[in-house]
């Protein structure tokens, strides 16, 4: 093969991975409802949403989503971030971090028509800043007691020196996300 084919293939390979890169995907909740039968959070902890997805809440009855904080989340408050009440809703999910959504309905929400959805981490721009180094334990040794101490007549076997300890997990990439006006 020609150094030319080579460069060839070797740029086509690129442009397939950029296209690969830039796919969003588009969610259904096809039966935004009081569940009855239907688990929002098993279905949301099956799917794996990554940043530019897409989620649409469709519903027969033309019900509102809300998008709310997670406190607004735990108690069904509807004050929210951002509304939709069409029967066909969509939400672009635009960062990393946690979307909460519930029912414009507190009724509905109470009966548990919310949704939490955690969109991964964009690893393409991770932080070139350096992981901050494992917390250790500071030791400070207590003062001795004053006793006399007898050697011992034997010679006593030194202990095998111990391995490394295992590295301590570096922390999160970022801190949660709290949604915000701005955001939308």
């Amino acid at each position: 093969m020609s150094w030319k084919a080579n460069v060839y293939m070797l740029r086509s390979l690129c442009v397939l991975l950029l296209i690969q890169k830039s796919i969003a995907y588009t969610f259904n909740v096809t039966e935004w409802g009081t569940p009855n039968h239907y688990n929002y959070s098993e279905w949301a902890s099956r799917n794996r949403f990554q940043i530019g997805d897409t989620i649409v809440f469709r519903s027969p009855n033309n019900d509102s989503v809300l998008l709310v904080t997670k406190e607004q989340y735990k108690e069904c408050n509807k004050n929210h971030l951002g509304e939709r009440k069409d029967g066909n809703t969509s939400f672009t999910l635009n960062h990393s971090g946690h979307f909460y959504f519930i029912s414009g309905s507190r009724d509905r929400c109470n009966k548990n028509e919310k949704l939490e959805v955690v969109v991964m981490a964009d690893r393409r721009h991770r932080s070139s800043a350096p992981s901050p180094s494992p917390l250790v334990p500071e030791v400070t040794p207590s003062p001795a007691p004053n006793r006399k101490v007898t050697p011992p007549t034997e010679k006593a076997p030194s202990p095998s020196p111990s391995g490394p300890e295992a590295p301590m997990p570096s922390p999160a990439d970022s801190p949660p996300y709290v949604p915000s006006q701005e955001s939308f």
